[in-house]
C-alpha cells in the first residue's frame, strides 16, 4: 500500500542503480538578436539496491507423512509461506524503522530523515522536524515544510503532495481523531478541521518507535508527484520440494530475492514524536 513494488527481471548484475536528475535551472533573458543560454542537466545521486536471498525449508520424515493422525503436513507450506511475507514485511518496514538511524544512509549520504539533505545545487533541506506529538499544528507544519516548500536541487519549487499519515498502532486513535474529526480534536473553541479527510491513515504493527509518525506522497516513478521508497523483487517463493535418499524423508523449501531502500528523499516526513 505504502512502497512502490516492482518486479526485475533476471540479469547479470546483483543489484539495480537508480539515479535522480538534476533538471535545469530558470530561463534567463534572450535580447533580440542574440544567442540563448545553454544549460546543463547533470545526474544527481545514484542509489544501489542489492538484491538478497532468503530462504527456509524444512523436512518431513516417511512416518510422518504415512501417521500424520494430526493432519500437520498440510499445513506446512502455508506457515512456510507465512514466514515469507513477515520475513519480507519486517524487512522492508526498517526504511521507517531505521529512517533515524545514523549510518543507515541513502544516494546522498544522508539518513533518509534528516534536516540537511544536500541539494545538487548547493545547500541543504529538510524532511523531520523537533520530535513533537502528532496534532493538528504538527502535521500541518510537516506538511507545508516537507511538502508544500520542497524545491528541487536547482533550488526551484517542486510538486510533491502529502498522501498518507503512517502511525503504530498505538497511535491509530490519534490519528483517526486528527483525520476523521471536522473540527480540531480536544478543543471547545469548534475549530474547524483542515487536515479533516486529507491524508489516508496507515497503520503499521511493524513500526517499532510507538511515538514516531510519517507523512508520505504518492507512490510512482521519482520524478513525477511521488514518493521513491522502493522494493524491488527478482523472484518470489519459489517452493520447491525434494527427496532424501538415507533418510527417506521429504524436503522442501522457499526462496525468495529482493531489495529494497529509497532512491530520493522527497515525498516522505519523519518525526520521532514525543
Amino acid at each position: 500500500m505504502i512502497f512502490n513494488v516492482r518486479e526485475v527481471g533476471k540479469n547479470a548484475r546483483p543489484f539495480v542503480d537508480e539515479m535522480t536528475l538534476v533538471g535545469f535551472g530558470l530561463m534567463p533573458e534572450k535580447p533580440q538578436g542574440e544567442s540563448l543560454i545553454y544549460d546543463d542537466a547533470y545526474e544527481g545521486y545514484i542509489t544501489r539496491y542489492t538484491f538478497v536471498t532468503y530462504a527456509m525449508g524444512y523436512r518431513v520424515s516417511k512416518e510422518l507423512m504415512t501417521e500424520d493422525v494430526m493432519g500437520i503436513l498440510p499445513r506446512l507450506p502455508k506457515a512456510l509461506a507465512y514466514s515469507a511475507k513477515e520475513t519480507v514485511e519486517n524487512k522492508v518496514w526498517g526504511v521507517f524503522n531505521l529512517g533515524f538511524t545514523a549510518g543507515v544512509t541513502g544516494g546522498d549520504g544522508s539518513i533518509l530523515f534528516v534536516s540537511t539533505h544536500p541539494l545538487k545545487g548547493g545547500g541543504t533541506f529538510s524532511n523531520t522536524a523537533t520530535a513533537a506529538a502528532l496534532t493538528a499544528t504538527t502535521l500541518q507544519d510537516a506538511i507545508v515544510n516537507s511538502f508544500d516548500l520542497l524545491v528541487d536541487d536547482r533550488g526551484l519549487a517542486m510538486t510533491r503532495s502529502a498522501r498518507y499519515l503512517v502511525v503504530p498502532p498505538q497511535m491509530e486513535r490519534t490519528a483517526l481523531e486528527l483525520i476523521k474529526s471536522a473540527y480540531v480534536p480536544a478543543s471547545a473553541e469548534n475549530t474547524v478541521n483542515i487536515q479533516h479527510n486529507r491524508l489516508e491513515v496507515v497503520v503499521s504493527r511493524y513500526i517499532t518507535d510507538t511515538n514516531a509518525w510519517f507523512v508520505i506522497g504518492n507512490k510512482g516513478e521519482v520524478d513525477g508527484d511521488t514518493h521513491s521508497l522502493t522494493v524491488l523483487h527478482r523472484w518470489k517463493d519459489n517452493f520447491e520440494t525434494d527427496k532424501d535418499f538415507d533418510t527417506k524423508s521429504i524436503k522442501n523449501s522457499l526462496d525468495f530475492r529482493f531489495t529494497y531502500g529509497w532512491t530520493d528523499w522527497r515525498g516522505t516526513h519523519g518525526n520521532q514524536g514525543a
